[in-house]
């Protein structure tokens, strides 16, 4: 399996290894952007930290978290089509440590490139600090599946707990991937 995503757009739909996303899956109507409106009244973040998103995509819903937490927040993306000032151009397995008060690992595909969302959990869980966040896909049975392993064990690895998303927050939304999202916790 290679680690390296490939995408190409038409216009309507991102193609990436053998999947294809429609444009409103990572556009404003993402569940970053989702997540990114709402997750705050569920999960507090610490006052030390950056605040990163781990797959941008086209920086839609990064820009949403610049809003509200300023030059605390950048982006880690190899792709940046619309060129968005608070992305880095790199690949998660070249960036360095940082302390993180929240991250969203969304790096590639769990379907199709799980050892690249392995990589971006491991640089992500990692560098979070103590009651830092970190909300991915997991602590679902078809997720860890593809994984290779239970979130929830993972977490504990790393000193962090792991929940499901919460009932308040899946029920903003009639779209289901908050079903295989969680959200992981360090002590």
């Amino acid at each position: 399996m290679n680690d390296i995503v490939e995408y190409s757009f038409d216009g309507t739909n991102i193609y990436h290894q053998d999947c294809v996303d429609p444009i409103e899956s990572v556009g404003w109507e993402s569940k970053g952007c989702f997540y990114f409106e709402h997750i705050w009244d569920f999960i507090d973040v610490p006052d030390d930290g950056g605040i990163v998103q781990v797959g941008c995509t086209f920086g839609c819903s990064l820009q949403i978290l610049y809003n509200k937490f300023g030059d605390r927040v950048w982006g880690i993306d190899p792709f940046n089509p619309l060129k968005h000032p608070r992305i880095i151009e790199q690949k998660i397995q070249n960036v360095d440590d940082y302390p993180l008060a929240f991250v969203h690992c969304d790096a590639g595909d769990f379907r199709d490139t799980p050892a690249l969302r392995r990589d971006a959990l491991e640089w992500s869980v990692s560098n979070l600090v103590p009651g830092g966040v970190c909300l991915t896909a997991g602590h679902n049975k078809r997720v860890d599946d593809l994984l290779g392993f239970e979130m929830a064990d993972y977490a504990k690895d790393y000193y962090c707990s792991c929940e499901p998303i919460p009932d308040a927050l899946k029920a903003l939304t009639p779209k289901k991937f908050t079903e295989s999202d969680c959200i992981i916790t360090k002590w």
